[in-house]
């Protein structure tokens, strides 16, 4: 009898050591994608910075009038040094580096692509707008990169992609519901009139 009720309570410790496990990789793999979101968030929270630091670089480039163009040289290295008060070149490339790294080891192939897609993209546009010349051209973006509202439409997409491959929480709002309702509910609730978006 007591070999039995040995041999059970082994049993019952390995079953309870492959649930522990398993729980501890989900718990793993759910803080890892709780990064990856984070870091695209945070990538994305430049965009508009360094677009607009492109677009003072590609004033500053093109013009050929020599007034406006130091003018324009005074511009773009101005808003460059502003962007630098907060260390954007070098924190938004340690950001990537560990994004792609994340993406690498932790998702699926599908979702993998898309995040280093998108890494591209922003390490393209920092690299660009840090550039003193216009002239080199990223080939994948020598039309222009995208403009912000339809990078936002990428991340709404990738935000419903973590979410997904963390298999918690189904209601995801999108920015542009989250825009609706402060410009609404919101506002109203605090006694401020509407805004229509």
């Amino acid at each position: 009898m007591e070999t039995f009720i040995s041999i059970c309570a082994i049993i019952i410790s390995i079953v309870a050591i492959i649930i522990s496990s398993r729980d501890n990789r989900k718990q793993i793999m759910i803080g890892k994608i709780e990064e990856i979101y984070e870091l695209t968030i945070a990538l994305y929270s430049r965009y508009s910075t360094l677009h607009e630091l492109y677009l003072y670089l590609s004033r500053y480039s093109s013009e050929r009038i020599p007034n406006y163009r130091e003018k324009y040289r005074k511009e773009y290295f101005d808003y460059r040094n502003e962007c630098e008060k907060v260390n954007m070149y070098l924190d938004t490339y340690s950001k990537i580096f560990r994004l792609n790294v994340l993406a690498n080891a932790y998702l699926k192939k599908d979702l993998k692509i898309e995040i280093l897609a998108f890494t591209h993209l922003i390490e393209d546009l920092t690299t660009q707008a840090y550039r003193n010349k216009r002239e080199y051209y990223i080939d994948s973006y020598k039309t222009g990169f995208p403009q912000q509202v339809n990078v936002s439409k990428l991340v709404d997409d990738l935000e419903s992609k973590y979410i997904d491959e963390i298999n918690m929480v189904k209601d995801k709002i999108t920015q542009i519901e989250l825009k609706k309702y402060v410009g609404g509910k919101f506002r109203e609730k605090l006694g401020l009139r509407k805004i229509t978006l």
